[in-house]
């Protein structure tokens, strides 16, 4: 068994149909799968929620999810932000612009899950919640399990270019997310009724700058995970010309866009 991760960029170019059209689109897509020598009939699309929805694609359930296969265009994938399968040769992906994709593969258990972490799944900690799930399924305990967990994150954006005017999180987080925020001085604004505070740059013309790779870093460390088994790509797609980037879209700065990322585990 071995697991397969696929990257996408611009010189493969749209493969989605917001952004190209559809003979391109599926011209493009049809030389990446046959590259890879790869079935898009075995194919399962994320449709990302950003609500930290973990599913469970497996054979005992195959009738929730069977309907969805070969699936690719918007709207039409799995309601979702994270899954966890045990089929072999099923293919999973995802189309961010920026947002953090994280495969996590465990050998010994033959299990893979696809993992969209960015703003709101990083805080929400969609992974730890996923990799929690996947140890449940075998029976075994978490420190047990990710000693040989291997994870694998696409290109992203990084910190240093994730500016953001404020920050939403639990009063109770805000300690752990210090260190990933690009700044030493915040202003805590309180919600009524609610542990949720709005953080702000306590100066004037100050922004935060989001790690939430980093983050997810030190997330996936204490949770046992070897270093060496944890791959971050140095990518950024903020400063990288050849992969689309929503928040330099939303600066003006290029044109909308998504790419592809495919994880399968592979038998053959």
């Amino acid at each position: 068994m071995r697991l397969l991760n696929f990257v996408s960029n611009n010189l493969n170019g749209p493969i989605d149909i917001r952004y190209g059209t559809l003979p391109d689109v599926e011209l493009n897509r049809n030389k990446i799968f046959s590259n890879l020598d790869l079935d898009q009939n075995n194919l399962i699309k994320l449709n990302v929620q950003n609500k930290s929805e973990v599913l469970f694609l497996i054979n005992e359930n195959r009738d929730e999810w069977q309907k969805h296969m070969g699936v690719w265009q918007r709207g039409n994938g799995l309601k979702c932000d994270a899954i966890i399968t045990n089929i072999k040769n099923l293919i999973l992906e995802c189309n961010p612009g920026d947002c953090g994709i994280y495969t996590l593969f465990h050998n010994n258990y033959n299990l893979m899950a696809m993992v969209h972490s960015g703003r709101q799944g990083s805080i929400e900690k969609i992974l730890k919640k996923t990799i929690e799930k996947m140890a449940k399924y075998v029976k075994v305990d978490i420190k047990d399990f990710t000693k040989q967990l291997c994870v694998d994150m696409s290109p992203a954006i990084k910190g240093k270019n994730y500016i953001i005017d404020y920050l939403i999180l639990d009063r109770f987080e805000i300690t752990n997310w210090m260190d990933f925020l690009g700044c030493e001085s915040l202003d805590l604004i309180d919600y009524p009724n609610s542990s949720k505070v709005k953080l702000v740059f306590s100066e004037v013309n100050k922004k935060i700058k989001f790690d939430f790779i980093g983050f997810n870093k030190k997330l996936l460390l204490n949770l046992g995970v070897d270093e060496t088994n944890i791959k971050i790509s140095e990518i950024c797609t903020y400063e990288h010309k050849d992969f689309p980037s929503y928040y330099k879209y939303l600066k003006g700065l290029d044109n909308d866009g998504r790419f592809m990322v495919l994880s399968s585990m592979i038998d053959k």
